[in-house]
């Protein structure tokens, strides 16, 4: 599997697509392939099923949203309710801050799923993973002092 992941297709002027846009991962660089390149190398997802370079400024910009709403209240808010315990005065409120960051976040074209902290299994709990409306994660930096 390539280490690239398309983000969108650019179209001639009779509407064919010529290239997609790619972008690293995890590293973030972008670059356009060919569609000939995108399709030898087997990258996902299929051409056909991505936005165009008229869609993707929307489509950007939904991503952006998803990244704030990750970074600034459902990661933070997930760290701290990790940390306290279940019956702390503020772990209801940041139980309702995720809710309702998850919910902003699938109207807006992102998904949220929840992965084990450990690998192996949730014997140690899950964790909530957010990805964009690109199909990339939002990295998590939310570290507990």
């Amino acid at each position: 599997m390539s280490a690239y992941r398309g983000i969108y297709v650019l179209k001639d002027p009779a509407g064919n697509i010529t290239d997609v846009q790619v972008v690293s991962q995890p590293d973030g660089n972008s670059l356009p392939l060919p569609i000939e390149t995108y399709r030898a190398r087997n990258v996902h997802p299929a051409a056909e099923s991505l936005p165009d370079q008229k869609e993707w400024p929307a489509v950007a910009n939904r991503c952006q949203q998803i990244h704030q709403l990750a970074i600034k209240s459902l990661y933070p808010a997930q760290a701290a309710n990790f940390a306290r315990p279940v019956d702390h005065p503020h772990s209801a409120i940041d139980r309702e801050n995720i809710a309702s960051s998850v919910r902003q976040i699938v109207a807006l074209g992102g998904e949220v799923h929840p992965v084990a902290i450990a690998p192996g299994g949730p014997s140690l709990g899950t964790r909530l993973v957010v990805i964009d409306a690109s199909g990339l994660e939002v990295p998590d930096n939310v570290r507990i002092a």
